[in-house]
């Protein structure tokens, strides 16, 4: 919130959480798309910086998400199934709910 009482999505508060933030945000999608399973989420960052660094969270935690999740990554309205070898400058992402087999 900013002194207004709105919210400010461009803040950078630098206290060292990004991480834990993103793992709590990941938990809130894998709940819904259990209970929502033909559900497609789509995101991406507000600045280009912010869209880097969810692809780089995405990649460092690709085994441990992909368990439940399918991740994929979209560059210039082109689908890529985001893995471990993607490396592409995505400007935005598709998650969805991984069927069990």
């Amino acid at each position: 919130m900013n002194t207004s009482d709105e919210i400010d999505d461009l803040v950078v508060s630098n206290n060292g959480d990004t991480d834990k933030v993103l793992k709590t945000i990941v938990l809130i999608i894998k709940h819904f798309l259990e209970n929502n399973p033909k559900a497609i989420i789509f995101f991406k960052g507000n600045t280009k910086s912010r869209t880097r660094l969810y692809r780089m969270r995405l990649r460092k935690y690709y085994p441990e998400i992909s368990q439940y999740v399918e991740v994929f990554g979209i560059v210039n309205d082109e689908l890529f199934k985001l893995d471990e070898s993607v490396n592409l400058d995505f400007d935005s992402f598709l998650i969805k709910y991984r069927k069990e087999s």
